[in-house]
């Protein structure tokens, strides 16, 4: 969570950098956890999930990023 709230894990290098990198590193070895890669979607915990796809462009989202209609559109097909 601290990466993100300092901005090291956004834009296209979407890595850990100083102390962050080597306390992952070091839970990875001791097999605590796992990396994976996945979306990022800026502000999902506070704002509504059509809101967070119409503000997500990376990765841009054919359609739907930068247009609110098409995702209210997408959720409501989706019935969420």
């Amino acid at each position: 969570m601290l990466a993100i709230l300092d901005s090291q894990d956004k834009y296209d290098e979407r890595g850990l950098i100083d102390l962050n990198e080597n306390i992952v590193d070091d839970v990875v070895n001791a097999g605590c956890v796992s990396v994976e890669n996945d979306l990022f979607f800026f502000g999902r915990e506070t704002r509504p999930i059509h809101k967070v796809l119409v503000n997500t462009t990376n990765p841009f989202i054919q359609d739907l990023s930068n247009a609110e209609d098409k995702c209210l559109g997408f959720l409501n097909n989706l019935d969420i």
